[in-house]
């Protein structure tokens, strides 16, 4: 699918030209064929492909020059305003924020009715509310209640809180079993924690346990402490009772889950316990522990809780919760997320911006859940990411929500 940028600059509210249209000279008729010869062969006529077809929506071949060098056109013939949505979308997409702003200040100041020209006030109110201009946010929201006859959007001061930090803390769940053997949780987690300076992990969904998975998890919080990293552990109790069943007072077995069960006491801050667990594990090994350190307290960070349940007429889904700037994400475990579900819920709650790039591969992640008759929801988006989205094509292979006002 190619799409284009901005092919041509064009007044608003001008009504586009005439254009002369030169008819084909129509071809010569066929002469008759010679009596008792075969008559001649007809090519078939090429098959259109349906434009609303998903899989026409195949992002593989995509250039990212075309995409970041203005390659891409957006041509509204029929409706100019639509083109000044697209246009805006697309500006803040490629970090042109000044840009974006102008061109959204400008419309608004012009376009005063129609539910196209709502979504031009819509965004403006995002973009506000994205940067922490409240005074503009609700200078807007005056003219908006005068303009509109209806309750303005109203300013967040959350939402300010979590845009000027560049989006919640990204959570990630460790699927299966914890042991030495599930390479495909370690390695994501590994992979996300080194994208991220903050992370959050799930572990509510762990069931199993061996030596050798806690091993490589101590690794993990090893490496993570070291870089110093802020990794907040949660649905811990799970595993804290594995490690409970695992780590036997007088049974010298299953060594690196008792090293283990120390190191979270020992990130928790919890020393009485930590202490206890130390003497304990001295006398079933005959061997010295591992020494209280203060500084390996673990830092506690504030996050969100996990994305709440979707109800949506077909039971609660669990999300697959983003945020902060999306640019170049290739999202490699949306594909492990969305088997066995449906719907397929996607959380953009705390997504600031998505690029091009980003937006693509989901069309290509999301196209499968489609095909396969899934029900493919991405929620609580911003407006500017909304109608990016749509520019793009996501909106072929997903339904989007806007975040409620």
């Amino acid at each position: 699918m190619i799409f284009s940028l901005f092919k041509k600059n064009r007044e608003d509210n001008k009504v586009p030209e005439v254009r002369m249209v030169k008819v084909p000279a129509q071809a010569p008729a066929t002469p008759p064929a010679a009596e008792g010869a075969p008559p001649p062969e007809v090519a078939p006529a090429p098959v259109a492909k349906e434009a609303n077809d998903p899989m026409s929506l195949d992002f593989t071949d995509l250039s990212l020059g075309d995409l970041e060098s203005g390659g891409i056109e957006l041509d509204h013939e029929a409706d100019p305003l639509e083109a000044v949505v697209e246009q805006a979308a697309v500006l803040y997409a490629n970090g042109q924020e000044g840009v974006a702003q102008a061109t959204l200040e400008d419309a608004v100041g012009r376009y005063r009715a129609g539910p196209t020209a709502e979504r031009l006030w819509m965004m403006l109110f995002d973009f506000y509310q994205l940067q922490g201009n409240k005074q503009a946010f609700e200078n807007l929201e005056l003219e908006f209640a005068r303009i509109f006859e209806r309750s303005p959007p109203a300013w967040s001061e959350t939402k300010k809180a979590e845009a000027v930090s560049g989006g919640g803390i990204p959570t990630a769940t460790f699927k299966g079993a914890m042991e030495g053997s599930n390479h495909a949780a370690f390695g994501i987690l590994a992979d996300a924690l080194e994208k991220n300076p903050k992370q959050r992990l799930d572990l509510s969904k762990v069931q199993q346990l061996d030596d050798a998975g806690a091993e490589r998890f101590l690794k993990i919080l090893q490496q993570s402490a070291k870089r110093k990293q802020l990794l907040e552990l949660a649905g811990v109790d799970a595993l804290e009772k594995l490690l409970a069943e695992a780590a036997v007072t007088g049974t010298a077995a299953h060594p690196q889950c008792w090293l283990l069960q120390l190191e979270l006491l020992q990130r928790a801050g919890l020393q009485e316990q930590f202490e206890e667990r130390a003497v304990d594990y001295a006398v079933t090994f005959e061997m010295s522990p591992p020494s209280w350190d203060p500084a390996r307290i673990q830092e506690k960070v504030v996050v969100e809780e996990s994305c709440p349940a979707c109800t949506d007429g077909e039971g609660a889904a669990e999300a697959y919760c983003l945020s902060g700037e999306l640019k170049n994400a290739r999202f490699a475990d949306l594909k492990a997320f969305a088997e066995g579900r449906d719907p397929v819920v996607l959380d953009f709650t705390s997504v600031v911006r998505i690029d091009f790039v980003s937006a693509g591969a989901l069309v290509n992640l999301l196209t499968p859940c489609k095909t396969a008759g899934k029900a493919v929801i991405i929620r609580n988006a911003n407006r500017l990411v909304f109608e990016l989205l749509a520019v793009v094509g996501v909106n072929a292979v997903a339904r989007i929500e806007p975040a409620r006002k």
